[in-house]
């Protein structure tokens, strides 16, 4: 009979894994827990959440195998993807590379990407799309060493090709609940932004507060050489310049973050009244 987790339904026999994955983590933490970040891995819980996502998400996968290459001493360049996806947490430092050789070679791929720099690949804009939740995930190698991380994820495959930036807050709920956690909303920056540019983290907003949205590779423009710079300084991690409905949509989601926990608003019939003379004291 197959055996399917009981939470997401998922066929375990659907995830290639190199042997037994959580045998093979296990072999290796001796001699690599806690060097740096890229040696932590995902908890199978959250991995699986997503893997749902991609499934409900992206009919076209439907059939072919899922790998998860990265591991350590491995050689993601010398798998064969023949009639694969790749749904995996890759090093980090080194994601560009990685997107880049998928895309030359039509490797279709779902990643997990840190949050600050999720707008990577500039030179490959137009192969990439970018699934913006900022969900802070707990990666782990042992009992002793974990790593919060604020995650997002990057993706070609062609079921999403269409849009160059998806807010995704039911896949941010299945993460924060998966790891049995509250919802983490970071900090507003300091920095001051013109509504029409958006960073990953300003547009992960939008999934933080509960609205979904797709945009349209038409409504982005990258932001080099669109933008007016004073000072000569260039935003971390890269922005898009987007339409005026993305931005009033980003503008007002950032608007429902920032309020204080006691909040009060006024009816519309009040308001109608008191903008139309017909207040008083009763």
């Amino acid at each position: 009979m197959e055996q399917r987790n009981p939470v997401t339904g998922i066929s375990l026999a659907q995830v290639k894994r190199h042997g037994d994955y959580q045998a093979f983590l296990e072999r290796h933490t001796k001699d690599t827990a806690g060097k740096n970040t890229d040696e932590l891995y995902t908890p199978p819980h959250v991995y699986e959440v997503v893997l749902k996502w991609v499934q409900d998400n992206c009919p076209s996968i439907q059939g072919k195998r899922i790998m998860r290459p990265f591991r350590p001493g491995g050689d993601y360049k010398a798998e064969d993807y023949t009639g694969a996806v790749v749904i995996d947490n890759p090093p980090f430092f080194i994601e560009r590379f990685i997107t880049r050789w998928y895309v030359d070679h039509d490797v279709p791929f779902f990643l997990f990407a840190p949050a600050i720099t999720l707008f990577s690949g500039s030179t490959i804009l137009d192969k990439l799309t970018y699934v913006a939740v900022n969900a802070e995930v707990e990666y782990e190698h042992n009992e002793q060493v974990h790593a919060k991380i604020n995650t997002s994820f990057i993706t070609n495959i062609p079921d999403l090709a269409s849009y160059q930036l998806i807010a995704a807050p039911e896949l941010l709920t299945a993460i924060i609940q998966a790891q049995d956690k509250p919802k983490n909303i970071a900090k507003p920056k300091k920095t001051e932004y013109h509504p029409n540019i958006v960073t990953s983290y300003r547009f992960s907003t939008l999934a933080q507060v509960g609205i979904p949205m797709r945009v349209p590779r038409e409504e982005t423009l990258w932001l080099c050489k669109n933008v007016i710079k004073h000072g000569g300084h260039y935003i971390y991690g890269g922005a898009f310049v987007v339409s005026d409905r993305v931005a009033e949509a980003v503008k007002e989601a950032i608007a429902r973050k920032e309020r204080p926990i006691k909040y009060y608003e006024p009816t519309p019939e009040a308001l109608y009244k008191v903008n139309h003379g017909e207040g008083g004291t009763r």
